[in-house]
């Protein structure tokens, strides 16, 4: 007796479980899935068109089983759910395969390559160092496609965390290039650079180091020699309406110690950068400009792009931007330096629709497709024999 009712007892609660696991389960792998579809939206925005024949198709497949595999959770269908998402991640295993394999392990092997030889000449000890580790990190990369292409067909979700980790190792290795790349220039670029990072940094709104903007060495001394009253007085009368406008509001409250500390930090700045001490004023910028390392590269491709050589640097803009995770938008991203809003993704929801909306026509349409298609086997067969 006591043996049957524990029995009864385990079944009650495997079937009030089963329901709960099941919702958790198809939670789990939604919230996955998604941010699998939101990793490549990026790279196929940004690359897709053009380098991976029929991307439109083939990326609007893997979000309309993941869409309707939502809706399936929603409608508490969850074995329905978990199907859809399958066959999203099914799809999108051959997606991820081509574009590790076709454009970021291939591009970063080409523009480490193609940089690798002013930095070797360069004879800089960081430019060099930043180079072997743009390699190395291209070519775990590559561990990780073979990872994934070895690994058991049928589990498509490690497949795809497997190929996102080679993306990020190769988004890596060309990040590295590009600090190798800053790293190798003379002095006289370097500054340039820094300049050009500053004074965008002024357009955006942010004060600091803007009375030296735009001004030559013997200027810059002369400005160095200021004292507060006199700075405060010149940033009264000279501070534009769009760069008070653009100021945030927290650089916007700033007390009178806060500016004495920023003067004296626009000094220490000036001064490094006219004795060429890159690496201390770097220190003080960081304070205040926030993203500094995406803004330095952008600078340097900047710098880079209005100098004559073999290397068009304008095309590693879109590179620059997909290595930190962001819309390229030919536009905005070099005018303003912000990342663009529409993603391949947003062209592509409006024609999703749920399973079963379809219209009549266009149901008799595959019905006749599949007639015609079971037609000509039937002939092939027939005079196969």
């Amino acid at each position: 007796m006591r043996v049957i009712f524990i029995f009864v007892f385990l079944i009650i609660i495997s079937t009030s479980a089963f329901p709960f696991s099941d919702q958790t389960t198809t939670e789990r792998i939604l919230g996955e899935n998604r941010e699998f579809i939101e990793f490549m939206n990026i790279c196929t925005t940004n690359f897709g068109k053009g380098r991976i024949e029929n991307i439109n198709e083939k990326f609007k497949t893997i979000y309309q089983y993941h869409f309707n595999g939502q809706v399936g959770y929603l409608q508490s269908d969850y074995k329905n759910a978990f199907y859809h998402v399958r066959e999203s991640q099914r799809n999108h295993v051959n997606l991820c395969a081509e574009v590790i394999e076709k454009i970021y392990l291939e591009d970063s092997k080409s523009i480490l390559d193609k940089i690798a030889p002013e930095i070797i000449k360069s004879k800089n000890a960081r430019a060099r160092l930043y180079l072997t580790l743009g390699y190395r990190d291209r070519a775990v990369g590559r561990n990780f496609q073979t990872i994934a292409d070895a690994s058991n067909p049928k589990l498509y979700s490690y497949k795809i965390f497997r190929y996102i980790e080679g993306i990020k190792m190769a988004r890596r290795a060309k990040r590295y290039g590009f600090l190798a790349l800053y790293e190798s220039r003379d002095n006289k670029t370097k500054r340039d650079i820094f300049y050009n990072l500053l004074e965008e940094e002024n357009k955006r709104g942010n004060k600091f180091y803007t009375r030296f903007a735009k001004k030559g060495d013997k200027e810059i001394i002369d400005e160095m020699k200021k004292d507060h009253e006199q700075i405060e007085q010149w940033e009264k009368n000279n501070l534009s309406a769009q760069t008070a406008q653009n100021t945030s509001k927290e650089e916007s409250v700033e007390s009178n110690v806060d500016r004495r500390v920023r003067h004296r930090k626009e000094n220490i700045v000036a001064k490094h950068l006219l004795y060429s001490e890159f690496e201390r004023a770097e220190e003080v910028i960081r304070e205040y400009v926030k993203d500094f390392n995406f803004k330095l590269i952008l600078s340097t491709l900047k710098v880079m792009s209005k100098q004559s050589g073999e290397i068009d640097y304008n095309s590693y803009f879109v590179h620059h931007f997909d290595n930190y995770a962001r819309v390229f938008d030919i536009q905005k991203s070099l005018t303003e330096g912000e990342e663009g809003n529409r993603t391949l993704l947003d062209e592509l929801i409006p024609h999703i629709r749920v399973v079963g909306d379809l219209k009549r026509e266009m149901i008799e349409e595959d019905v006749k497709k599949i007639k015609s298609g079971t037609q000509n086997e039937k002939k092939e067969e027939s005079t196969a024999k």
